[in-house]
């Protein structure tokens, strides 16, 4: 059975591990909106196969100025960023105002 399409044309950024955040946004996913998932490339990813699914999907060293740069690009564009981590895990500073 396909989900309705409600948030066709949400952008949704996820900078997220663990399972919380990650079930969140495949949902946001299955009904329409395109989810980026930013993950760092060393690390192991925590979600499954299932938490992933109809996600794009981005490896970002936030150690690198370059990925802090495209992240933020990346943020300004979203409708939705959307992190669970109780401390900053990058050392990024992400601050958009519109």
């Amino acid at each position: 059975v396909k989900m309705p399409n409600v948030l066709e044309g949400i952008k949704v950024i996820e900078v997220a591990s663990m399972a919380a955040a990650p079930s969140a946004t495949v949902i946001l996913a299955d009904l329409g909106a395109e989810v980026i998932k930013i993950e760092p490339p060393s690390k192991p990813p925590y979600t499954t196969y299932i938490q992933n699914r109809t996600k794009k999907s981005v490896a970002l060293n936030f150690k690198a100025p370059e990925a802090q740069e495209a992240l933020r690009k990346l943020a300004v564009t979203a409708d939705v960023f959307l992190t669970n981590s109780p401390r900053n895990p990058y050392p990024c500073k992400l601050v958009v105002i519109e």
